[in-house]
């Protein structure tokens, strides 16, 4: 009785998609660059020069289009975007190359996949790599622990094999329920699977906790873009979309940024696209003064 409680709670803590909760400004590790003006036109050469993988699924497809609203409405940046093939394991030329990686739902598939796509020819052709897990890779049912340490393992084995390569870690992207009737149908389908021990596809919890290793670990060590801080932040008011459950804070995707919980619309996808090119740009130009 008390696990239905918890979860009755938890529903009607994010019948609407949350409260504003103010950002901290403790950050150590500040960006370079906060608009796409302050790139200096070198800083978006030297990017237009790196060969880049990325590996996803749908939400990773949103950014990519983000990205391709953001170069034509800035076109002093110049990527080639491409959706390689799985025998394309080599990147001979300048590119941000992507493709679709594992099968969702099944995180530890992505991590592998992307393993043997580094150990194929991406490890050894690329100056910048990345893959993002999507808030379906995560329910009630998921291994946290497991899918975490299979992850860190594999990637510290990247980091020592190919040092030449950035790697780059992403935290989860985040979901909320939509509001109207297609919102209230999926929270009451999610009640019922939760209550009844089913997998859960609209889970908090375990995105928070995943979230919060990922964090801890490389925070201020190794690369991270924090998609889930940016996807839960207006970037008007800098306050963060939140529900409190059990004492326990937990952070939702903007609504303005989705049209059904979890997938960017064209506002999302642009704020997490501009925020990725410019944590790109920063990135190089650290690098160089390394």
């Amino acid at each position: 009785m008390l696990k239905y409680a918890t979860s009755f709670f938890l529903l009607l803590s994010v019948i609407f998609c949350g409260s504003g909760y103010a950002i901290q400004n403790n950050e150590k590790h500040q960006p370079a660059f906060h608009t796409i003006q302050d790139v200096p036109t070198a800083t978006w050469r030297k990017l237009e020069h790196q060969r880049i993988y990325f590996g996803h699924h749908s939400v990773g497809q949103n950014i990519l289009e983000g990205v391709k609203d953001v170069i034509a409405e800035f076109p002093q940046i110049k990527l080639n975007i491409v959706n390689i093939k799985k025998e394309d394991s080599h990147l001979s030329t300048p590119i941000f190359a992507h493709s679709k990686i594992g099968k969702n739902q099944h995180p530890i598939s992505k991590t592998q996949r992307f393993d043997a796509l580094m150990d194929e020819g991406l490890g050894s052709t690329s100056d910048i790599s990345f893959f993002k897990f999507c808030f379906i890779d995560f329910n009630s049912t998921t291994d946290i622990d497991a899918v975490f340490n299979d992850y860190s393992k594999t990637m510290a084995r990247l980091k020592k094999k190919y040092p030449k390569t950035i790697f780059i870690h992403f935290t989860i992207p985040l979901i909320c329920f939509p509001a109207g009737i297609d919102g209230m149908v999926m929270r009451t389908k999610n009640f019922v699977k939760k209550a009844l021990g089913m997998d859960n596809q609209w889970d908090f919890s375990s995105s928070k906790f995943f979230n919060e290793k990922i964090r801890e670990k490389y925070y201020g060590v190794e690369p991270l873009f924090d998609l889930a801080k940016i996807e839960s932040t207006d970037p008007t008011t800098g306050e963060r979309n939140s529900f409190t459950s059990g004492g326990v804070t937990y952070f939702q995707l903007l609504p303005k940024f989705t049209d059904d919980g979890g997938h960017l619309n064209k506002e999302g996808r642009h704020v997490v696209a501009e925020k990725l090119l410019l944590y790109l740009a920063t990135l190089l130009e650290k690098n160089d003064k390394k």
